[in-house]
């Protein structure tokens, strides 16, 4: 009896018309021409700029649910165009912003700790764990903006030597100076029977 719920089940849903990209909401563009359905659902499933902008998309009903599929696109590869030309103040406008609404939550949860300082301890750890994550994210919001304004200067290390007692000569002379020098510290040598 399961078997013929399920191979009724799978003769219903293989009997539904399948939706094409752009009754999904992503219409054909010019560098999609030429290509299957399928290749086109799959450039866009697998697309970081496609995978971002449907997921910004989703994320921003709370503000307007008319954000086309297309036009979100345009807009995430527009923004990594000019982060790859170098230009980072759309990053650096995205990270200042975070910073200020972080640290609203952060402010909000600690007015909330404090105000309910009688409703028992329970309510205010939940408010205070939740305002100190807002502000360690708020801090590490920072530090990243800091970052991207003032890089790291990166050292380049030419020679490393991991050695109890070494001695390294760097320079085009060193190995000639070290064999014409007098050697001031002559090495030590056994003592001999004479010095019993």
């Amino acid at each position: 009896m399961e078997k013929t719920k399920n191979a009724e089940l799978v003769k219903k849903t293989n009997a539904l018309p399948v939706e094409k990209p752009a009754a999904r909401g992503l219409q054909l563009r010019k560098d999609f021409e030429g290509q299957t359905d399928g290749q086109v659902v799959a450039k866009a499933a697998l697309s970081a700029v496609c995978t971002g902008a449907f997921t910004a998309r989703k994320f921003s009903n709370y503000m307007t649910s008319d954000i086309g599929a297309n036009e979100g696109v345009e807009v995430m590869e527009a923004e990594v165009a000019k982060v790859k030309a170098g230009d980072m103040s759309s990053v650096e406008a995205m990270l200042v912003s975070q910073t200020i609404a972080l640290n609203s939550i952060f402010a909000d949860m600690a007015g909330r700790a404090a105000g309910s300082l009688s409703a028992g301890p329970g309510r205010v750890e939940v408010y205070m764990r939740m305002a100190m994550k807002a502000q360690a994210q708020c801090r590490a919001t920072i530090e990243t903006l800091a970052e991207v304004k003032n890089p790291k200067s990166t050292t380049f290390v030419k020679q490393q030597n991991n050695a109890a007692q070494q001695q390294v000569n760097n320079g085009a002379d060193a190995h000639t100076q070290a064999r014409t020098e007098k050697n001031i510290n002559p090495p030590n040598e056994l003592l001999g029977p004479q010095n019993e």
